[in-house]
């Protein structure tokens, strides 16, 4: 029940949050690249702000049949399905200290794109995400480096030599 009502609350945000995105998108000033006339600079962020919405509707869908299963199920046999106690409302302090990690490297992140450029602040910011978020004794500091390296460069070609979009080159330019 506690998850039922975690995963309703963070696809309530999520659902309004990509609304905002998704129309803030407009917004954005066209810059058509080189490659494609089809393609302009609000492309990705209109197309993130969907898939947003998307994957926050499918979890609070997924999240609405789950309740009305347990709902069902309490109704036919009330003693037989029981919650487990637990001592916080919603959220465990780990969760919290996780999330409170994670905005405050994404706001890192955000600060260091100019100065320090998008290959460098990308590849730091992957890795402590992944850091953070890595469950106790799963974490492969070789796996994330590699995939840290990788993603950021992957993303970086795409963008600059694939799509013609200029993205911030930072001490390595």
């Amino acid at each position: 029940m506690v998850k039922m009502k975690k995963d309703l609350i963070v696809g309530t945000f999520f659902l309004i949050f990509g609304a905002l995105y998704f129309s803030s998108a407009f917004s954005i000033g066209t810059y058509k690249g080189y490659a494609s006339q089809n393609i302009s600079s609000a492309f990705i962020p209109k197309l993130l702000g969907i898939l947003l919405m998307f994957l926050s509707a499918c979890l609070l869908y997924q999240t609405v049949m789950a309740w009305k299963r347990l709902k069902k199920d309490l109704e036919a046999s009330p003693h037989s399905i029981q919650e487990p106690q637990q001592g916080y409302l919603f959220f465990k302090p780990e969760e919290i200290r996780s999330l409170v990690a994670v905005f405050a490297s994404l706001a890192a992140y955000i600060a260091l794109m100019e100065p320090v450029g998008f290959i460098l602040s990308s590849c730091g910011f992957l890795f402590v995400a992944i850091r953070i978020m890595a469950p106790d004794g799963k974490f492969n500091w070789r796996m994330t480096a590699l995939l840290s390296a990788i993603v950021p460069i992957c993303i970086y070609a795409l963008f600059v030599y694939g799509l013609d979009m200029v993205l911030p080159e930072g001490i390595l330019g």
